[in-house]
């Protein structure tokens, strides 16, 4: 399979890879135009590395909860709610969307992405096999 190379990055089995993670053709994918002060093999891709979330209404209230991904790739994360740690999967961390009452990410802090600890993302339904 061939893929598209604009111009920035020479390394076909880079482009795969990547084409690949995404879960892209791979020979419809073209990667996005870094600019000529990064290496060669710059992907561009970012993975969360850890976030703090927060429970409440507003700021001055509520509560504070921090969640560290466990290593580069990793689908374990460790969570810690005051002197409570304890592990949860990637499928958890995607519900911290909420808002209100609910927990809500607040800040989150990313990491670069090598494409050699790439890991497709379990779902629920993979976690409880």
């Amino acid at each position: 399979m061939e893929v598209e190379d604009s111009g920035t990055n020479n390394d076909p089995e880079l482009l795969n890879a990547i084409a690949l993670s995404l879960g892209e053709p791979v020979e419809t994918y073209v990667p996005p135009p870094w600019g000529d002060n990064l290496p060669a093999n710059f992907t561009g891709l970012y993975e969360i590395e850890s976030i703090v979330s927060h429970k409440g209404r507003s700021s001055d209230s509520g509560h504070y909860i921090g969640w560290v991904r466990q290593g580069p790739g990793s689908d374990l994360w460790w969570k810690y709610d005051d002197d409570k740690v304890s592990q949860v999967h990637t499928v958890d961390i995607m519900k911290l969307k909420g808002g209100g009452d609910h927990d809500m990410s607040y800040l989150a802090f990313y990491r670069y992405r090598d494409v050699q600890v790439l890991i497709p993302f379990k779902s629920e339904e993979d976690i409880s096999k």
